[in-house]
């Protein structure tokens, strides 16, 4: 069993560690291990993020239950989930093969967005429970 601060840490590790082997890319293999930690890291933090959120419990409670139509999402649940890794993974990607300054300003706001999105799902599912679902 791995300790309590480097589980929690895992998938920060993996993604941070990916990063790193793409900014000195030296063989394929040193690529395809970057691809591999970057989808582990990211399929770890979705996997437990869907584990730990509090608003699961309304699902759980009443199975029945659909948000408003104003409050739906259309994208499908594997595709939102990925999107600020695909994100992240983007603007790396544009700002290690863009030579020129807009692809590069384009890389970083992918990045920016991806790094957004990331942060206020992260904070969004780790509110506080619901008092019903305490009980």
């Amino acid at each position: 069993m791995l300790p309590k601060p480097l589980y929690e840490y895992l998938p920060y590790f993996c993604i941070f560690i990916a990063a790193y082997f793409l900014e000195i890319p030296a063989h394929p293999l040193q690529i395809l291990s970057a691809v591999v930690l970057f989808i582990a890291g990211s399929r770890i933090w979705i996997l437990r993020s869907k584990h730990r959120r509090p608003d699961r419990v309304t699902a759980l409670l009443n199975p029945s239950f659909l948000p408003p139509f104003n409050k739906r999402f259309v994208l499908p649940q594997p595709f939102y989930e990925v999107l600020p890794f695909a994100c992240l993974a983007t603007g790396w990607i544009a700002l290690q093969v863009l030579d020129y300054s807009v692809g590069q300003g384009a890389g970083l706001l992918l990045m920016l967005a991806g790094a957004t999105v990331w942060r206020m799902r992260h904070r969004h599912r780790m509110r506080a429970m619901p008092a019903l679902a305490r009980i």
